[in-house]
């Protein structure tokens, strides 16, 4: 009979899942297993995380690039540093900016900036109620 069944039967090697029950060995191996895999993945957590921060930083940087040179070609100019001249014209009390023998820009000048030699009687009188009409305002003129 068990030739006759050796005949029905073909017998090859393959590889299937079936449960089976975890005794204490494997428990420990398991659980080792887990741990690494926790540990593993909080790393690659925290490299996601440092490479998503950099990315941002690169992202955020080539935006802003980007705005600006948009900007700067829609509005036909864009602001650039340049070494220039600032002029103090104390006649008209102005400070302006020269660039290539072009004004660039002014602005009023400050009165700390004021020659004070300029002025008449600049530094000696003190305007008190006494002489009120004689008024910073007057002595410029």
């Amino acid at each position: 009979m068990s030739e006759k069944r050796k005949q029905l039967e073909q017998i090859r090697i393959v590889s299937k899942e079936f449960s089976f029950q975890l005794n204490q060995e494997d428990f420990a191996t398991k659980a080792k297993e887990i741990g690494a895999l926790h540990d593993e993945l909080a790393l690659a957590e925290s490299i996601f995380e440092s490479a998503k921060s950099k990315y941002k930083a690169v992202e955020s940087r080539i935006n802003a690039e980007l705005s600006e040179r948009v900007r700067a070609v829609q509005n036909k100019r864009e602001m650039r540093t340049v070494e220039c001249e600032q002029v103090a014209d104390f006649q008209r009390a102005i400070v302006y900016w020269r660039y290539n023998d072009n004004v660039l820009g002014q602005r009023a000048m400050e009165m700390s900036e004021r020659q004070p030699s300029l002025i008449p009687d600049a530094g000696t009188t003190q305007v008190t109620s006494d002489n009120d009409d004689r008024s910073f305002a007057s002595l410029a003129k």
